[in-house]
């Protein structure tokens, strides 16, 4: 589970998250959702640890995210968090299939 206090993110005088908290729980599809420019992709970016932007208290499955180690935080990203990305522009037809036939044979 992924558990989420003291949520704040703001850019320059803007601020667009105060004193939030969530909990995404696990296996379960979670929707994040709101205005166009609100914080969500820096919010999710935050989460899947390719980021820094909010200031939080974020445990990972009982791990507190803001003391672990970088080698700590790369395994999470590596074995724990998957994206599914709105926009899939940046991949070619080809370099679908291939992903897509390597997973396949990972299964």
């Amino acid at each position: 589970m992924i558990e989420l206090t003291n949520i704040e993110l703001s850019f320059g005088k803007r601020q667009l998250i105060e004193k939030g908290g969530m909990c995404i729980p696990y296996q379960q599809v979670t929707l994040l959702r709101g205005e166009s420019g609100s914080g969500k992709t820096s919010l999710l970016m935050d989460i899947g640890l390719l980021a820094h932007q909010a200031k939080m208290n974020y445990l990972f499955d009982g791990i507190d995210i803001n003391t672990c180690h970088e080698k700590q935080r790369s395994y999470l990203r590596q074995n724990e968090i998957s994206f599914i990305f709105q926009e899939n522009y940046s991949f070619s037809e080809k370099c679908y299939e291939k992903f897509t036939e390597s997973n396949q044979r990972m299964s």
